[in-house]
């Protein structure tokens, strides 16, 4: 017997013999009774290039040949762990679903009250005052991880996997005429796949509401399906019913937001109706905290969402058919507003020659730390070439906006003899601002970041903050030098120099004699910080005549001050004989 003929006599048995659990080689399984008995050979076949074997938990095969598998891994794929464990409530279905149609049941025990959803098993759902009990172990066999896969296999054993998805596992299948059916273990849903040359037709028939949908059979016009956890069986007629209802995933908005209106495109036949409701929370997953359904809405063209401003959404419809042909639904929009969060400033640093101050801030909601500021002083300067060139005071800073806002930023100084802000610069839009030299007088000043989203929102709703910087120097004279004493001694040269800056401190100081290199000094208490330092510099070995000893000192903003001390040695009398 050929594989394909040993596929259409064993018929819906085979996803159990292929699951069979004896593949020690002491004893194979044996099925069937009388003279159909068939003894299961593991690895018999050679799977066409491509596919490699894994669980398969369902295999059909249609008039014109082709095969259908339901299989369980691929690379990268991330199945269900817990095939045979309950779900939790709410659990959202992949995104393969590119067609969705809406077929009202024919399961009477599906209707609920006018407007109402079918109602899931009973369970406990988490609150914001009560925990979710814990739902005990089931001991059953688990499944490893993998992706759920429908493969065809036309009878040139060429192979096309039409179906799959990284969420859900498939396992049921069925088939009749071009229409295959299969089953997932996502609330146990129920699809219907078409498959094309032009495009899968891919078809959610419904949801069991059940852990897993496990197995397919097709008897006459009805679908029957299989489930577990809770074990039940259902029957799905070929005609359409009179009444349903479709419930859309949670819808993310990311921030509380305010709801629009509610539109939708449908073909509604005579006599037909649609009736839509909304639900609103902020939670992932409906539960007591969200609010009850708000509703009816019965215009296509746009109705005003009354549920309350929350995080999510939720839509459902409830379909009433007409006499004529079943209602087609095929697009609904709900339209919301973001709540509008205030910018988040991150830092705000000055930088000047030799020195750095940093403001670190951070989101000003409540629940944000404290902005926190720093202050830190750089190496002194390099020993410039020449006289030093004035260093522009550049103000550089982070900031975004949770809204995904293009913002707008203003700069503010404040000198420490003024006690209002002045407006430096406004209407930026890069995230650094360079202060022309000799634009502030010398002093001492903080500086004020505003940072707004204006030019994204209304002027009612815009929002702005505030960071402000750590102080900072403006100075554009440099320290004054002069000589406090100089002495020539048997010794050697002393000589004592004192320089003072009326703005910033003080911030290093060098000494050069006769035009040689200059050399660092430190001043007489060992550390320039002060706007007022004195240095000593002492010499020794120096040839008669004339020496220049000069010595330049550095502020904090980089200015340079020069001093210079003039010393004459005599020639020392050659001695008498």
């Amino acid at each position: 017997m050929n594989r394909r003929r040993f596929l259409q006599t064993s018929g819906v048995l085979v996803p159990a013999i292929l699951g069979a659990d004896d593949k020690s080689g002491n004893k194979l399984p044996v099925v069937g009774s009388g003279t159909h008995t068939y003894e299961v050979q593991h690895d018999w076949g050679e799977l066409p290039a491509g596919l490699r074997y894994g669980n398969t938990h369902g295999v059909v095969e249609d008039s014109q040949g082709r095969i259908y598998a339901a299989a369980l891994g691929g690379a990268g794929g991330k199945g269900a762990p817990y095939l045979m464990m309950p779900q939790p409530p709410g659990t959202q279905a992949p995104g393969a679903v590119t067609t969705v149609t809406v077929t009202a049941g024919t399961d009477e025990a599906a209707k609920g009250k006018e407007g109402q959803a079918p109602a899931p098993v009973p369970a406990q759902t988490s609150s914001f005052n009560r925990p979710a009990p814990q739902i005990p172990a089931f001991p059953m066999s688990q499944f490893p991880q993998g992706r759920g896969s429908l493969i065809q296999i036309l009878p040139d054993n060429t192979v096309e996997t039409i179906w799959n998805s990284n969420n859900e596992s498939i396992f049921g299948l069925a088939v009749r005429g071009n229409h295959i059916f299969f089953s997932t273990d996502a609330n146990g849903r129920i699809f219907d796949l078409v498959p094309s040359p032009d495009g899968q037709k891919l078809t959610l028939l419904t949801e069991t509401r059940e852990s897993l949908a496990s197995r397919l059979l097709l008897s006459g016009p009805d679908l029957y399906v299989a489930t577990s956890n809770i074990a039940k069986l259902f029957r799905l007629g070929a005609n359409l019913g009179r009444e349903g209802t479709y419930e859309s995933p949670v819808k993310d908005t990311k921030f509380i937001s305010r709801w629009g209106v509610l539109a939708w495109r449908a073909d509604v036949p005579a006599a037909a109706s649609l009736e839509f409701y909304t639900r609103a929370g902020n939670s992932e997953r409906p539960d007591q905290t969200w609010s009850d359904w708000a509703g009816p809405y019965r215009d296509a063209a746009g109705s005003v969402i009354q549920s309350p401003a929350a995080r999510y959404l939720q839509w459902k419809v409830a379909l009433r058919a007409g006499s004529g042909a079943g209602l087609a639904l095929n697009e609904v929009t709900a339209s919301y507003l973001n709540q509008n969060l205030p910018p988040q400033i991150r830092s705000l640093n000055v930088n000047t020659s030799g020195e750095r101050t940093s403001t670190v801030g951070a989101s000003s909601l409540s629940s944000a730390p404290t902005p926190t500021v720093t202050v830190s002083v750089g190496p002194p300067p390099p020993s410039p070439v020449g006289l030093p060139t004035k260093t522009q005071t550049t103000l550089s800073w982070q900031a975004d906006d949770p809204n995904g806002d293009q913002l707008v930023y203003a700069i503010y100084v404040q000198a420490a003899d003024e006690q209002e802000w002045h407006l430096l610069k406004d209407k930026l839009h890069q995230t650094s601002y360079t202060v022309e030299a000799n634009a502030l007088a010398d002093g001492k000043y903080v500086a004020r970041l505003v940072a707004s989203d204006e030019e994204a929102n209304p002027p009612q709703s815009a929002r702005s903050a505030e960071l402000v910087s750590a102080p900072f120097w403006v100075d554009n004279t440099p320290p004054q030098v002069r000589i406090l004493k100089q002495e020539v001694g048997p010794s050697g040269v002393l000589v004592q120099f004192q320089a003072e800056d009326a703005t910033s401190p003080l911030r290093g100081a060098e000494t050069a004699t006769d035009g040689q290199e200059w050399v660092e000094l430190l001043s007489d208490d060992g550390i320039v910080d002060s706007r007022q330092e004195t240095f000593t510099v002492r010499l020794d070995k120096l040839d008669p005549g004339e020496h220049v000893v000069a010595l330049r000192a550095f502020d904090t903003a980089g200015n340079a001050g020069l001093g210079k001390a003039v010393i004459r040695l005599p020639a020392v009398a050659a001695p008498r004989r």
